[in-house]
């Protein structure tokens, strides 16, 4: 059986954490911690005693204030300060990590008096996986203003394979309260899927799902060799009913891009000057995207639904391909998506065309151009520049000696059967001779200033 592939995108809103209005020093968090220690804690590091855990040393003012400062999704502690909409309190939530080793627990406090004292909110009912790293942040997944607390994990599960574990909480009745079931009927809440999980809306209802991977088999062969097979129905998606997260379809283990189908995408001009993309003007540019892999074509776009971070893109036409007619034609594969390739002859200044667009493999050795229908798209220049401009003043800033920045833009669309174009649409920027005549101007006022000093 072949393994399934899943294309992870995440494409969920995080709510933005607000700053503390008081000033939250180092001790008063390391106090807190002290203070707050769960009666789980200190019955699971007299059971184990303190091996293989990190919270064992929750007593040691040195090793807690050492991980606070760490602030990774290995620290055996860790805090997330925020504020909710229309609540005048100020919340924090402490959390701490790793009694046994990949078992987490954690505490919401609550000031009204601009953090001069704390009081309890509500804490976890149990014990939860977590993962060798783990990490909690706000997101609404719900579309109801108000953020869900997100723990999401990584280690490794039963079957020795990378895994991930996600447990979500609502904002209900003055506490967070768990909307999310156990992910494997079979295992404790938080066990491993041996897989990855992502979070996305698939439907446009404005309510995330959770794409859960599916559990893997380990099949290993005389020689030693081992494959990971996918188990029938392990895979899955949930959806959110208005109170809690519940199955909403099983992904067939047989289809090998069950949800996102990637598509290559290249701009026209291909090529801008730095410069231009500072003074975008009230213009155009065209975005070209590639037949998509797998048995769907371009006929197969809701031709209404591309964007880029929620900007629209103006759909204008399919070609036809009169170079490559169909996927018959291509010889290679890029990033699942066939393509004809041919040996780049030109070393100038990359520009595709309309009539057989394509784009350049990451050496820039290679062309490859699409192959049977694609689709024509156009979009605002001042929509999409500054999200190019930043990417590549960055860019730039970082190696003064390059001279082009290839990149790309994440392009999405929906499909007639419901699943998820991804496409990334290649440009390439040059630094334009406005940074050749700074570089002069500096290298004069350079030999001025020597002169001065001789």
């Amino acid at each position: 059986m072949q393994r399934m592939k899943i294309y992870v995108f995440f494409f969920v809103i995080c709510f933005s954490v607000s700053v503390f209005s008081f000033s939250m020093s180092e001790d008063k968090l390391v106090n807190l911690f002290l203070q707050n220690s769960p009666e789980y804690l200190s019955q699971c590091c007299e059971k184990y005693g303190g091996i293989g855990s990190l919270v064992c040393m929750q007593g040691d003012i040195v090793a807690i204030s050492n991980a606070l400062q760490d602030r990774t999704k290995t620290s055996a502690f860790q805090y997330l300060p925020f504020s909710l909409p229309g609540d005048s309190a100020e919340y924090l939530l402490l959390a701490w990590f790793g009694c046994p080793l990949e078992r987490g627990w954690w505490k919401l406090l609550k000031t009204i008096d601009g953090g001069q004292t704390f009081q309890q909110v509500c804490e976890i009912e149990n014990a939860i996986g977590s993962g060798a790293s783990w990490n909690y942040r706000l997101v609404d997944l719900t579309a109801d203003g108000f953020p869900e607390l997100i723990e999401q994990g990584e280690g490794f599960g039963s079957t020795g394979k990378p895994g991930e574990t996600i447990h979500i909480w609502q904002w209900k009745s003055g506490r967070f309260s768990s909307i999310l079931p156990c992910l494997l009927p079979d295992k404790a809440c938080g066990e491993y899927t041996s897989t990855y999980i992502a979070i996305d809306d698939l439907d446009g209802d404005g309510f995330s799902e959770i794409i859960v991977g599916p559990e893997l088999r380990m099949d290993k062969d005389e020689g030693g060799n081992i494959t990971w097979i996918p188990l029938e129905h392990s895979s899955y998606v949930l959806h959110y009913d208005g109170s809690m997260y519940v199955k909403w379809y099983e992904i067939d283990p047989n289809d090998a891009i069950p949800i996102y189908i990637p598509s290559l995408g290249a701009f026209h001009p291909s090529t801008l000057p730095l410069s231009e993309l500072s003074n975008p003007g009230n213009g155009k540019i065209k975005v070209f995207i590639s037949d998509p892999a797998g048995s769907l074509t371009a006929d197969n776009f809701v031709t209404s639904s591309f964007e880029f971070a929620g900007t629209s893109l103006s759909f204008k036409k399919i070609w036809k391909n009169n170079k490559q007619p169909d996927e018959s034609s291509a010889n290679f594969e890029f990033v699942g998506c066939p393509v004809k390739q041919f040996v780049r002859n030109s070393q100038g200044e990359w520009q595709t065309n309309p009539s057989d667009p394509f784009i350049l493999s990451p050496d820039q050795k290679m062309e490859y151009h699409f192959v049977g229908k694609y689709v024509e798209l156009e979009v605002s220049r001042g929509m999409i520049f500054p999200a190019i401009l930043e990417k590549s003043q960055k860019f730039f800033n970082d190696n003064p000696m390059k001279d082009a920045y290839f990149t790309t833009i994440p392009i999405r669309a929906k499909f007639t059967n419901n699943k998820i174009s991804q496409a990334a649409a290649l440009i390439c920027i040059k630094k334009t001779g406005n940074a050749e005549a700074n570089t002069t101007k500096e290298m004069k006022s350079m030999d001025k200033s020597t002169e001065g000093r001789k």
